[in-house]
């Protein structure tokens, strides 16, 4: 979604952008004066501010422009560096959104550079080279190095969620894809865990409003419709929180648009969806009971 004025698909639609840009006008402005005045401390939030901004509205060249000024006023203010490592990894995503993978690496690297003596985050940010090397096209070969670092840094590290034996396995008999399977099931967590509530990682990404999270894990096959213990979906989530960006991208991916939700839901359905195309019978079950965004 961008900010520019044009055709308005939906009221919704337009209070959500109109809101945006809003928001974005005045931390702009707010920036500036913070620059013009050498307030480096304050223009060090507002370009973390309007990053983040950027980001949740897909504006992601603005994002990193964002970012870059972050970045540069975090250096000037002499902050640490695990703050500085954390800045790299925000520019590092944001490349990748814009396929700029090359870009995508050097802050990945300089991330590394900055997480010397951990090895777990070492690991982490290894594996996340050899992937933006990988979308870039690179070749096994130049990816095998990142893999083998990211393993050795796990042992080094004793982290077992890192299945190091099993990867390390990979590495040594299996083709490329399969080797990356078993990457990305072994660092992050499995699609099946779930906390008390019965709710998965892409339910709660939704509903904090993690954009970024959730199209990561759709982008890793994470499934689009299960359930938690009280029948809801990531869907439902997104749309009773208010973050129509977050559904529209779920929707992209084929959540399912008619569904009213488990025995316990009282045939709550999503009253967004209906914009998309959810069958016009299915109403709430109870009248008033979804929440107004």
């Amino acid at each position: 979604m961008g900010l520019e004025s044009g055709p308005c698909p939906s009221p919704l639609w337009c209070d959500s952008s109109c809101l945006a840009a809003t928001k974005v006008s005045r931390l702009q402005e707010a920036l500036e004066e913070a620059e013009a005045a050498s307030d480096l401390g304050a223009a060090l939030g507002l370009s973390e501010q309007l990053g983040d901004l950027f980001c949740k509205v897909g504006e992601y060249r603005r994002a990193a422009e964002a970012y870059e000024k972050q970045l540069g006023h975090a250096q000037a203010l002499g902050r640490t560096e695990q703050e500085l490592a954390v800045i790299h990894v925000s520019l590092a995503a944001t490349y990748g959104d814009l396929k700029d993978y090359v870009r995508a690496v050097q802050h990945y690297q300089a991330e590394l550079a900055l997480r010397r003596g951990n090895p777990l985050e070492e690991g982490k940010t290894w594996l996340n080279i050899a992937l933006a090397k990988e979308e870039a096209g690179k070749s096994y070969p130049e990816l095998e190095p990142c893999f083998q670092a990211a393993l050795q840094a796990a042992q080094k590290a004793g982290d077992h969620k890192l299945e190091v034996s099993r990867v390390g396995c990979c590495l040594q008999k299996a083709v490329y894809d399969n080797t990356r399977r078993w990457w990305v099931g072994a660092v992050f967590p499995q699609w099946n865990q779930r906390n008390d509530k019965g709710e998965t990682l892409l339910h709660r990404a939704c509903i904090e409003g993690n954009l970024r999270q959730v199209q990561y894990f759709l982008e890793k096959e994470h499934p689009v419709n299960p359930r938690d213990y009280c029948g809801w979906t990531p869907l439902h989530e997104a749309c009773n929180h208010g973050h129509l960006e977050t559904v529209r991208l779920l929707l992209d991916h084929g959540a399912s648009i008619d569904d009213p939700g488990g025995p316990d839901c009282e045939g709550i359905t999503p009253e967004l969806l209906i914009q998309r195309g959810a069958s016009m019978l299915l109403r709430n079950a109870k009248p008033g009971i979804w929440r107004r965004w």
